[in-house]
């Protein structure tokens, strides 16, 4: 190796640790792929929140006791995860408070989305009555 190729030798070490280094921090194409897939799922859940309350004004008021299709509020809505096939769960917590969740593949990130728990994937909404 002859000395005047170390200066290039060098560039292409730092550029190469400084790809790696960005690769680890930001977790690759792959954590991209997954936060895509649970900004996906919060979109459903928020679709999920408006479909619910249009389910409760036709009831007089009152909330679903449990998640099913309605023709008169959304044909097309999902009710499940579109990756996993796993069903999204709701909750009714009292008259009028419910919690829509799903199954988050990364619980850590921040959401800047009120009432949304990222480490339980779930949203929490109230009916106005």
């Amino acid at each position: 190796m002859r000395s005047e190729n170390l200066p290039q030798i060098l560039i292409a070490l730092l550029v190469i640790a400084t790809v790696a280094v960005g690769l680890i921090v930001v977790g690759g194409p792959e954590a991209g792929r997954m936060e895509k897939r649970d900004e996906s799922r919060i979109a459903d859940l928020r679709k999920l929140g408006t479909f619910v309350q249009c389910v409760a004004d036709l009831n007089q008021n009152t909330l679903p006791e449990v998640l099913g299709q309605n023709t008169e509020c959304n044909k097309d809505i999902r009710l499940a995860d579109p990756f996993t096939d796993t069903p999204y769960q709701y909750e009714k917590v009292s008259q009028t408070t419910y919690r829509l969740c799903a199954e988050m593949e990364v619980s850590d990130r921040t959401y800047y989305i009120a009432r949304f728990e990222p480490s339980t994937g779930c949203l929490t909404l109230s009916y106005p009555r």
